[in-house]
């Protein structure tokens, strides 16, 4: 279209329980809870949109952080539909 291209801001699901990082994420389960809404507010103020893979995976529980197999799918199928649903409402 000549302009600038859609961007999609996905914030990640908040960190589950952890295993072998709990020292290096010392407050990150609480702090990682506030990821929707900050990730949110930085594509509200650009004018982006907007995912919350949070209402979709969680984290894996082998450590609580990383995602298992069917989180990645799950995640890819949704942000496929929010980039197909970003391009049919830009086509009108």
């Amino acid at each position: 279209r000549g302009g600038s291209p859609d961007i999609l801001v996905v914030s990640p699901p908040p960190i589950g329980p952890l295993t072998g990082f709990s020292e290096m994420f010392e407050e990150g389960i609480n702090k990682s809870k506030k990821f929707s809404l900050y990730y949110n507010m930085i594509a509200d103020q650009f004018d982006c949109n907007f995912l919350d893979a949070g209402k979709i995976i969680k984290s894996s529980k082998v450590d609580g952080i990383h995602f298992d197999r069917d989180a990645h799918e799950k995640l890819g199928r949704a942000a496929a539909e929010k980039v197909t649903d970003i391009f049919e409402y830009n086509k009108h």
